[in-house]
């Protein structure tokens, strides 16, 4: 998952991204030369002055065609990673842009030279969807969206299955090692201007081709970008899961021409994302999701006999290809002995989630024990339900919720788009923003680990949407 790009990744440039001055055909060829070139420039034995001189020549080349950027940490200079091919895609080329801004403007944008200066940000492989593709999707999830796509090929220099749709001005990329090797999960999808498919990320609407600033505004806030020399700009958005080129994977990049959105893509930095096949079996039943203590593991697990298919049709709850795991599930602590006990007396009955991997079940980190919550179900027409399930030297023990009034309860919710946190001690989550609700709500927990309670001491009302994770 964190392996180097292969050097074949580099080359794939072309599209409404591409640099006006010179021929990306040209850009690709200049950047393999180039690249070859550092790489045994620790063989040469010329001269000290020739030496000198081929490095500089190098040296002002690369910056000056392709803009290159140290990231923080790499302790070498890597260029902005190129996504697979696709109908959208940035630049091979970075063009000459002013110094990276370290706060936003008025706007809510904060200028950057590419995309390799823009860090963390909210895109998710769950939850940021373009044309309903996630990055992961199968063939088969594929087709069943879109249908058998209008040309098959391969992404030139590469071993990714491309499939085109030119009805959406849409392309989608599959990951795979070699051409011999079965197609992956989706690597990228991206359309162009022409398209009426949108990016989606958890708020209604989303952003399709021909939006304004104000809409990005809407979804992302702060957001990077080039800057605005009144004709075209360069978007990036990234989600928070490092990549093996030490960026952040996902990663959203949208492109704009005298104000309008031209181009949109969804890409995965080149890593595979679906690097772990399979599901773990413990007692002949299935991990459905995994998560380490200090002190041992919490796992979800099926009683007995699980049936795992399709929704089958789309709704709130999420896509007509999301897989729905039905049965009764419980959430396990195996500690020093080995043996899985359970945690919770009321099983849960199902499951939903875009692929059949394991589960994700998130730590949280509080002054003297540690937290995990597990969210059944990734969406909901209005709030995520989620258990909580605290962990410390003795084992592992639920919480439960108790309101105001008095009532307690297993389970709580979260806003979606958010998650819940722990802040200054206090489990924090957010509410509201349905229809017929007046903005949303701030709702702050003191935990009590010896009654394994958290009790709510504070409801803040809010007027914006918290922005998303």
């Amino acid at each position: 998952m964190n392996e180097p790009n292969p050097d074949w990744y580099g080359r794939l440039s072309k599209g409404p991204f591409a640099a006006k001055t010179v021929t990306n055909r040209l850009m690709a060829e200049t950047e393999r030369k180039i690249g070859r070139r550092l790489s045994r420039r620790g063989g040469f034995k010329a001269g000290a002055v020739v030496g000198a001189c081929l490095l500089c020549g190098m040296a002002i080349l690369t910056f000056g065609l392709n803009g290159w950027k140290q990231p923080p940490g790499t302790g070498k200079d890597v260029p902005e990673p190129i996504p697979a091919p696709s109908v959208v895609r940035p630049p091979t080329t970075e063009p000459e842009s002013p110094p990276a801004s370290e706060e936003p403007d008025a706007d809510g944008v904060y200028v950057v030279r590419n995309g390799s200066e823009v860090g963390q940000g909210p895109v998710s492989r769950t939850h940021t969807t373009l044309g309903g593709i996630r990055i992961g999707d199968t063939q088969e999830q594929v087709r069943a969206l879109l249908g058998e796509p209008g040309e098959r090929t391969i992404a030139a220099g590469t071993p990714y299955p491309l499939w085109r749709y030119p009805e959406w001005d849409m392309d989608v990329t599959f990951y795979r090692k070699a051409e011999i090797e079965p197609a992956g999960g989706v690597l990228s999808v991206s359309i162009g201007a022409r398209s009426s498919q949108r990016l989606t990320d958890r708020v209604a609407g989303g952003i399709a081709a021909g939006d304004g600033l104000d809409r990005l505004l809407e979804l992302y806030r702060p957001l990077g970008g080039t800057a605005d020399d009144g004709t075209e700009r360069r978007f990036w958005i990234r989600g928070s899961e490092p990549a093996g080129n030490g960026l952040y994977k996902p990663v959203v990049r949208i492109a704009m021409k005298e104000g309008r959105v031209s181009g949109i893509s969804l890409d995965n930095e080149g890593d595979d994302p679906n690097p772990t096949p399979g599901t773990d079996v413990i007692n002949g039943k299935p991990v459905r999701a995994r998560a380490v203590s200090g002190t041992g593991e919490l796992l979800v697990l099926p009683d007995g006999e699980e049936t795992v298919g399709l929704l089958e049709a789309p709704s709130c709850l999420g896509r007509e290809i999301d897989y729905r795991f039905a049965g009764a599930y419980r959430t396990y602590f195996k500690g020093k002995d080995g043996q899985p006990a359970a945690l919770s007396d009321r099983p849960i009955p199902d499951l939903i989630y875009p692929s059949n991997e394991s589960l994700p079940f998130p730590k949280l980190s509080f002054d003297t024990f540690e937290a995990f919550y597990f969210i059944p179900r990734y969406a909901d027409c209005h709030g995520l339900t989620f258990y909580l399930y605290g962990t410390d030297d003795k084992g592992a023990y639920p919480f439960r919720f108790e309101l105001e009034d008095g009532s307690v309860s297993d389970t709580f919710y979260v806003l979606p788009g958010t998650k819940p946190k722990a802040e200054n001690d206090f489990l924090v989550t957010y509410g509201g923003g349905g229809a017929g609700t007046d903005g949303y709500t701030r709702y702050s927990f003191k935990p009590d680990p010896g009654g394994k309670l958290m009790k709510l001491v504070q409801t803040d009302r809010l007027k914006e949407r918290p922005k998303l994770e």
